[in-house]
């Protein structure tokens, strides 16, 4: 289950789907709506791996799918749960060094 299926997420996804994994996803060209609550809780009670790629939101600084979904992702049969991050999210943070602690852009 990959949330926020981007650019890099999308990625990953083809590299997976090339080794016969099945992929659900929500954004970009995913399969499930992220506010289909039924098909999200679905697909994270079935992943065996699950990835979110959602950067955190611009105005209140949370994350989307932990806001929405955490307890559930919490509670997930997985093997794996991971942050996929970017430093896009920074912005341009001309040359400067960034982290989690840095400014959202």
């Amino acid at each position: 289950m990959i949330f926020g299926l981007g650019y890099t997420a999308s990625r990953i996804g083809d590299a997976l789907r090339a080794q016969n994994w099945i992929i659900d996803a929500t954004g970009g060209t995913g399969n499930i709506n992220f506010d289909d609550r039924n098909a999200v809780l679905t697909a994270i009670n079935t992943a065996t791996h699950i990835m979110s790629s959602v950067p955190p939101d611009r105005k209140s600084g949370t994350d989307p799918v932990l806001e929405k979904y955490g307890a559930e992702i919490a509670c997930a049969p997985s093997q794996w749960i991971g942050y996929l991050s970017s430093t896009g999210v920074y912005g341009d943070a001309q040359g400067a060094w960034v982290d989690e602690n840095s400014a959202i852009g």
